[in-house]
Formats: structure tokens, C-alpha cells, sequence
């Protein structure tokens, strides 16, 4: 459960690094630098300002569970504002979305190998840490980019639908990756 509601996580993660330059391109006008530059400074502060605070806020109860807790209440925020992100209609409420979206994904992305290490014996961890980087590879930039494709051509059938998408595929990705860190949370306890 776990490996897959991380890998869920770089899935909202690649979705939105590959569809965000189109989706500016398309839906604002924008040129390709403007908003490879824009974007990767959101990137490079608020993704980097989420894995620090989710390591922080990890470190400050020695719980086995407490890295879910922290990403599974993560994933439920991202879940919200994903729900805002194809109604956004303004280049810069887009762009104040994807600053909150970076510093969300950020928090899980740092407590994914946390999470996984707690409840793998000692003999075992690269083993787990391969399969998870496997299923975020394989789930996150396999399917979830091509996902979003395939329901903006052939559910919505919309030119127009990329934001739409987007918001389809990452929300749903992101509010199963919650229920799965709950499940996860659940065995966890149980098990302690």
C-alpha cells in the first residue's frame, strides 16, 4: 500500500511537471522559456521548502506511523487544491496553485523512504526502496502522463480539456494515494 500511494504521488508529481508548459502554452499564450523559467523556480523554492518541512515535521514524534500521518494529511490537501487547479482561469492563480501543489508533493516525496524503512527489516530496505522507485517510474511517468492524454482526447474529446485533465487524473491519484496511506496507517498501528 504504501509503494503504490507514493508511487500515486509522483504521478500528480510528473503530471504536472510534463502538462504544465503545454497547458500555459495553450491556455495562456505563453512561450515555452516563460514558463519553463516560472515554473522551475516554483519548483526549485516551494518543492524544496515541502521535503524540508515534511522532514522537520517528521522528525518531531518518534512514531513508526507518523510519516504516513504527515503524507496521507498531504495528500488530502493536494487532493483540494488539485479540485481548484482546472477551474483556475488566471495565469496567476494558476501559478499560486502550483507553488501550494510543489510544497505539498514535496512533504511525501521526502517521507516516502522514511515511511518505507520503518516497516522494513533492515535486510530488505534496498529491496523495498528499489520496487518503490520502480512504481513511482513505472505508475508515475508511465501511466499518469498518459493518462492525462488519454482523457483529454478520448473522454473529453476537447481541445480545450488539457486543465480539465489534468485535474481528473491527478485529483483522483491523489485522493487514492490518502485512502491508501490510511490503509497503510491502519496495519501500521495494528502491528506496533
Amino acid at each position: 500500500m504504501l509503494i503504490i500511494a507514493f508511487a500515486l504521488n509522483g504521478l500528480v508529481n510528473y503530471g504536472l511537471i510534463t502538462w504544465v508548459p503545454s497547458l500555459f502554452i495553450r491556455q495562456y499564450g505563453w512561450k515555452a522559456a516563460s514558463i519553463g523559467s516560472t515554473y522551475g523556480l516554483i519548483l526549485m523554492l516551494a518543492g524544496s521548502a515541502g521535503v524540508l518541512t515534511g522532514g522537520w515535521l517528521a522528525s518531531r514524534k518518534n512514531r513508526a506511523n507518523w510519516p504516513i500521518v504527515i503524507s496521507r494529511w498531504a495528500m488530502l490537501a493536494i487532493f483540494v487544491l488539485l479540485l481548484s487547479f482546472g477551474a483556475s482561469s488566471t495565469p496567476v492563480g494558476t501559478l499560486v496553485l502550483l507553488g501550494l501543489l510543489a510544497y505539498l508533493i514535496g512533504i511525501p516525496a521526502a517521507l516516502a523512504p522514511v515511511a518505507i524503512f520503518e516497516i522494513t527489516p533492515n535486510e530488505m530496505r534496498g529491496q523495498f526502496s528499489a520496487l518503490y522507485l520502480l512504481g513511482a517510474t513505472l505508475l508515475g511517468l508511465g501511466f499518469g502522463v498518459t493518462a492525462i492524454a488519454a482523457v483529454k482526447d478520448y473522454v473529453l474529446a476537447r481541445e480545450d480539456g488539457l486543465g480539465l485533465a489534468m485535474t481528473i487524473v491527478l485529483a483522483l491519484s491523489a485522493l487514492l494515494a490518502h485512502y491508501l496511506l490510511r490503509l497503510a496507517e491502519r496495519r501500521v498501528l495494528s502491528v506496533a
